[in-house]
């Protein structure tokens, strides 16, 4: 049986991070409580709703002034949820932005490579978007109602979606034919991208579902209380609060070891991370433009991440 834990990814409000990065105007103390990542931007989420994001491209910084109990990062854009249960989207795509549904009452979002899905309260799922998304050159695109019943919980990977049925069983729509992300054994919490790691009753990992039979699918060994699946990595957080990543060293920047000391949120997005440490502050590693930088040379438009929220993490030399 698929059980998720609570996602809150992020919530987003009006952006009030401009010109300085190093200070967040009108607020003495963040107090971030979870992140998430997506291919070229990350969020945070503090204890009263309000967000702020960074990201490699202007058009992925958050634009709402609405206060969201629930945000998530797609790969190219955000969803959340507002209080009063409606989905508001942003971010690359306009059709993405524009078919966001405007009826019904959610209590679940989460996004994927050009698409996104909601659960309604009653469990059915909706998806939407311009499922921009390629498998092998054939383009993915979920269908709108991608689950012949109700759901209990949604799990959004680059090529489908995948949830727990009332039946308890765990269903998913995978949009490469032959392909199956039905996790093997019973986890309790899972993430994916073009593969899936999950966490067993008793914490340990396992991983399924690589659609090209890649070899990087080996999990350390050992209990982890958290997991966040990459684009051909993966990273979980011991109960300790330490972080251990695996998987292709070039995808995810992984020869650069993960940031040392102890954190409580951990997010993974397409080739990088980030997690929350102890004291509250944010540290990121990996690449794709996420510490502003393409090479050598600065991304022109990309917003740092706030000094005041946290940093990049560069190992001494």
């Amino acid at each position: 049986m698929l059980r998720f834990a609570p996602s809150w990814a992020l919530g987003l409000f009006v952006c009030v991070v401009c010109a300085d990065d190093t200070a967040i105007e009108g607020f003495d103390d963040v107090g971030i409580v979870d992140i998430t990542v997506g291919a070229f931007h990350a969020c945070v989420l503090n204890h009263d709703g309000r967000s702020w994001c960074w990201a490699a491209e202007p058009h992925l910084i958050a634009q709402t002034n609405e206060r969201l109990d629930t945000i998530v990062a797609g790969e190219w854009h955000t969803c959340g949820l507002t209080p009063d249960q409606r989905v508001v989207c942003w971010g690359s795509g306009e059709d993405l932005v524009t078919d966001a549904p405007v009826e019904g009452r959610f209590v679940e979002v989460c996004g994927a490579d050009g698409f996104a899905c909601a659960r309604e309260q009653s469990g059915e799922v909706l998806c939407w978007g311009n499922g921009d998304s390629e498998y092998n050159g054939v383009p993915v695109t979920p269908r709108a109602r991608p689950f012949a019943g109700p759901m209990k919980r949604l799990r959004c990977g680059s090529y489908g979606v995948c949830g727990v049925d009332e039946h308890d069983e765990d269903v998913c729509w995978f949009g490469p034919s032959g392909s199956d992300m039905t996790p093997p054994v019973p986890v309790v919490e899972f993430d994916w991208e073009t593969h899936a790691c999950g966490l067993t009753e008793v914490g340990e990992i396992v991983c399924w579902g690589d659609p090209e039979g890649s070899p990087e699918l080996a999990a350390p060994p050992g209990v982890f209380r958290a997991i966040g699946v990459g684009f051909e990595f993966a990273c979980a957080l011991t109960p300790e609060g330490e972080i251990r990543c695996w998987g292709d060293a070039e995808r995810a920047s992984l020869e650069v070891a993960p940031p040392p000391g102890r954190f409580t949120r951990l997010a993974v997005g397409i080739y990088s991370a980030c997690a929350l440490r102890e004291d509250g502050r944010v540290i990121c590693w990996g690449h794709t433009g996420i510490d502003c930088v393409w090479g050598n040379d600065p991304i022109e438009g990309c917003r740092a991440i706030p000094d005041s929220i946290g940093e990049i993490y560069r190992p001494p030399t």
